[in-house]
């Protein structure tokens, strides 16, 4: 579980929310902050022939779902280029927190 913004967000609640859309290829959870604010934002990998309108319905669909399923938590989902997120055989880690990175490390 990560706590952004006051709001628990459960890694696995994301990825059941994701796979309903049958599009994505692959997902990375991404959480940074900027300055005191925390950022999360949902990166997506379309499909391969995901049209440019297919994508911004889907984006706009996931946004809300999850926004829905976490007590109105912006999520800025980010389209990936095919290939760009890394893939896991095993138990996915799909979420990448660097808001505890100390700055230059």
């Amino acid at each position: 579980m990560k706590l952004v913004r006051g709001t628990n967000v459960y890694p696995r609640a994301v990825e059941g929310i994701v796979r309903e859309f049958s599009n994505v290829e692959e997902f990375q959870l991404h959480l940074t902050r900027e300055g005191h604010f925390d950022r999360i934002a949902l990166r997506v990998e379309p499909a391969p022939g995901t049209s440019d309108e297919a994508w911004a319905d889907m984006a706009e669909r996931l946004a809300k779902s999850l926004a829905e399923a976490h007590e109105g938590l912006r999520f800025e989902v980010e389209r990936a280029g095919e290939g760009e997120l890394p893939r896991f055989e095993l138990k996915a880690r799909r979420t990448v927190d660097e808001r505890d990175t100390p700055i230059g490390g």
